[in-house]
C-alpha cells in the first residue's frame, strides 16, 4: 500500500506559479493551477515545479486540497473532512515555511499516522498517481448563502472584538475559495471608523492565501484613511495606522502580482506627505517600501528559486537602477532604516554588476540588529570581494559572519571554504567544506527571505495592532 507520506507528498506538489492576465488577484492560484494541469508532459511538469518557490506553492497546495476534499465531499465522513482541513491548517505551512513552525515534524507525522487510517488504500493510490495522475478539476461548489456568511462573520467578529486574538485565523482557516469570493464582497461593503473592524479586515487579509488578500487589505485601508481625527492629533490612532499600513504591504510583499503592492503606496503615500506639510512628522517604513517597489519594477528578472514577479510592461517604464537608488538613499535618511536602506542597495548594485559601488554601500551601513538581513548582507559582500579578486581574508571574514548569522545553508559555506583556501589556510578550508557538504542547499530560500521585505514584521505588527484595537 502506498505510505501516507506519498499522498501528502503528491497532494501538494500539484501547481506552478505563471503569470496571471487578470486584475483579480483572487483568481490568479486557480489560473495557475489550470495552466499546469495543462502541462501534459511529465519533464515539463516537474521542470515547472522545480521553478516555484515553497512560499508560491503554498497557496496552489492548499488550493489542490480543497479541490480533492469539494470533489469527494459526498462520500468522506466527518473524520476525513476534519482530518483534510487539519492538514491544510497545520499541514501546509509546515511542509513550505523555511524555517518550519515549531513542533512542526512531530504535528505531520502524526498526520501521517492518522491518514493512513482514516484513507482507503484506493483513495492513497489515485492520489499517489503523480505526476503522472490527472488534475483535480474544480467541483461546483454551492457557495454558502449570503445571510449564513454574514452571521458568520458577525460571530468571527464578536469573538475578536471580545479578546479572542485567534478567532479570524480559526474561522477564515475552515472557509473555501468560493466562500473567500463571497467574503471579499461583504468585506468591501463601506462601514464606519472603527479601530476593531479595521483589526478584523487585517487579520481576515493575514488568514487568507496570498492570492485572495487584495481586497480585503484594499477595504481595510479605505477604512483607515477615512478615520475622522486627521494624522498628527491621536498619537495612539496614528500608531494604528502606521502599523496597519506597513503590516498590509508586507502582507502583499510575498505575492506575485506587483501591482497590488505600486496601488497600496500610491493611495498611501500622499497621506503621509500631506502630514509632513503641516509638520507631522511620523516614522514609517512607507520610504523603504517605495524603494523597493522601484527596485523590483525596475531591475527585477526571474531566477530560479526566486520570488515570482507578475510585473505589467507599463509599470517598468519610469523606474530605472538610479532612481531606484536614490529612493534607497532618502529612505537612509531615516536613522531605523538606515542599516537595511543601504544593504537592498548594495545588493541591487551586486546584482547590476557594479561591484565596486556594492561596496562603498555596505562600508556606510550601521549597526544593526535583523538576522533577517545578516545573511543576504555578508554573503554579498563576500561574493563582491570575490569577484573584484579582493584579499581572500576579506572575504572569508564576510562568509564567516553569513554562516554564523544566517540560516543553514550551503553558499556561504562554500564561499568560505575557497576564501580560506585561497588565503593559504588549507586545513581550515578542508572543515569548512566538509560544514559546507552537510548543509541543505537552501541559498535561494534564504536569500528570498530579503525579497519578502517586511513579511517578516507581520506577526510583531499583528501583536501590536490586537492591543490597540481594544
Amino acid at each position: 500500500m502506498k505510505s501516507a507520506r506519498a499522498f501528502l507528498a503528491c497532494l501538494l506538489a500539484i501547481g506552478v506559479i505563471t503569470p496571471a492576465s487578470g486584475s483579480q488577484a483572487s483568481t490568479a492560484a486557480e489560473r495557475s493551477y489550470d495552466a499546469f494541469c495543462q502541462k501534459k508532459d511529465e519533464i515539463e511538469r516537474r521542470r515547472a515545479f522545480n521553478a516555484m518557490t515553497r512560499e508560491q506553492t503554498m497557496d496552489i497546495a492548499r488550493l489542490q486540497i480543497e479541490r480533492w476534499r469539494d470533489a469527494n465531499r459526498q462520500r468522506l465522513t466527518p473524520e476525513q473532512l476534519g482530518l483534510l482541513e487539519e492538514f491544510i491548517k497545520d499541514g501546509v505551512p509546515g511542509r513550505f515555511l523555511t524555517p518550519a513552525p515549531d513542533g512542526t515534524k512531530a504535528t505531520l507525522a502524526a498526520l501521517e499516522e492518522r491518514l493512513e487510517r482514516a484513507f482507503s488504500r484506493e483513495d492513497l493510490e489515485v492520489m499517489d498517481e503523480w505526476p503522472y495522475g490527472p488534475c483535480v478539476m474544480k467541483p461546483a461548489v454551492k457557495a454558502p448563502r449570503a445571510a449564513t456568511l454574514e452571521a458568520e462573520a458577525q460571530a468571527a467578529f464578536a469573538a475578536y472584538a471580545a479578546g479572542e486574538d485567534l478567532a479570524v485565523e480559526r474561522w477564515v482557516g475552515r472557509v473555501n475559495f468560493s466562500t473567500l469570493q463571497r467574503l471579499e464582497d461583504i468585506a468591501a461593503r463601506p462601514a464606519p471608523w472603527n479601530r476593531t473592524r479595521a483589526a478584523f479586515l487585517l487579520e481576515i487579509a493575514a488568514a487568507a492565501p496570498t492570492y485572495a488578500r487584495g481586497r480585503f487589505l484594499a477595504a481595510g485601508r479605505s477604512m483607515v484613511m477615512a478615520r475622522p481625527v486627521p494624522l498628527g492629533q491621536d498619537p495612539v490612532e496614528d500608531r494604528f495606522e502606521v502599523l496597519w499600513h506597513q503590516a498590509a504591504l508586507g502582507l502583499l510583499q510575498p505575492g506575485s502580482e506587483v501591482a497590488l503592492q505600486q496601488e497600496y503606496l500610491a493611495a498611501v503615500v500622499p497621506r503621509f506627505e500631506e502630514a509632513g506639510r503641516r509638520g507631522v512628522t511620523l516614522e514609517t517604513r512607507l520610504p523603504l517600501a517605495r524603494a523597493s517597489l522601484d527596485a523590483i519594477l525596475c531591475c527585477w528578472t526571474p531566477v530560479m528559486g526566486a520570488l515570482v514577479r507578475e510585473i505589467p510592461r507599463a509599470m517598468r517604464g519610469a523606474a530605472t537602477l538610479e532612481s531606484a537608488l536614490s529612493l534607497f538613499e532618502r529612505a537612509a535618511a531615516a536613522p531605523a532604516l538606515r542599516a537595511e536602506a543601504l544593504i537592498r542597495g548594495a545588493v541591487l548594485l551586486y546584482d547590476a554588476g557594479r561591484y565596486e559601488d556594492a561596496l562603498a554601500w555596505f562600508d556606510r551601513v550601521p549597526p544593526y540588529d535583523d538576522p533577517g538581513l545578516t545573511y543576504a548582507h555578508h554573503l554579498t559582500r563576500g561574493r563582491a570581494l570575490d569577484l573584484l579578486n579582493r584579499p581572500a581574508a576579506e572575504a572569508a571574514a564576510a562568509y564567516v559572519t553569513a554562516v554564523e548569522g544566517g540560516p543553514i545553508d550551503q553558499r556561504a559555506g562554500i564561499g568560505l571554504a575557497s576564501a580560506l583556501l585561497r588565503s593559504g589556510r588549507p586545513e581550515e578550508a578542508a572543515v569548512a567544506a566538509a560544514h559546507a557538504r552537510r548543509m541543505p542547499d537552501r541559498a535561494t530560500n534564504a536569500l528570498s527571505q530579503l525579497q519578502r521585505a517586511d513579511f517578516r514584521f507581520v506577526p510583531e505588527w499583528l501583536r501590536e495592532i490586537r492591543r490597540l484595537r481594544r
